[in-house]
């Protein structure tokens, strides 16, 4: 009774691994790494996943771009009333710069025609 088993050294052993990246996601989101230590207590897991889905996260919060324009790190970033929509695109962001398929094509068929005029065609939407 007054030793750990094999079996008690195992749990403590998948606790500390689970801590360590829990703290370092926790980081990344602008939050405190000391609130992984809330996995400890039972149902203290539950209770901080539940929070921290629903809490506003500190580190988007940071980024200049999201506070000063308001838009959603998800949704499509364009503006451009030439795109058909008057102010922001309300399309899921898909592409690697922060805009929908639509809006990312439009803008690079607007690039090419600026950049060449000539007779070339500029690639056709499908």
């Amino acid at each position: 009774m007054g030793e750990f088993s094999v079996f008690h050294w195992l749990i403590v052993l998948i606790l500390l691994t689970l801590i360590v990246p829990v703290a370092k996601i926790l980081s990344r989101t602008g939050h405190n790494p000391a609130w992984c230590l809330l996995s400890f207590v039972p149902f203290g897991n539950f209770i901080g996943l539940w929070v921290l889905a629903f809490k506003s996260w500190p580190a988007l919060s940071k980024s200049p771009e999201i506070a000063s324009v308001g838009i959603q790190p998800n949704r499509c970033r364009c503006t451009s009333p030439a795109h058909h929509h008057p102010t922001q695109c309300d399309r899921l962001a898909t592409e690697n710069d922060g805009y929908c398929k639509l809006c990312h094509d439009r803008a690079a068929d607007e690039f090419f025609q600026t950049q060449h005029a000539g007779p070339q065609e500029p690639p056709q939407h499908r």
